[in-house]
């Protein structure tokens, strides 16, 4: 991976990790075996739970 690929996708990542950090996006958590977490589409009045910019891009 060249440098400006690392630096993109650290740009990608880091507001979806401070959303974590901040709690303003849960992190889900299932149990070790299972099938993972239930598809999107199986759950469709969890729609406001979706990343929007304005609420992970770091604050000044």
């Amino acid at each position: 991976m060249r440098g400006d690929e690392a630096e993109e996708a650290w740009r990608v990542v880091e507001p979806v990790l401070s959303a974590w950090e901040r709690g303003l996006v849960p992190l889900e958590e299932y149990p070790v075996g299972s099938d993972g977490p239930p598809p999107r589409h199986a759950t469709p009045e969890r729609r406001d739970d979706l990343l929007h910019e304005e609420a992970v891009l770091p604050t000044d």
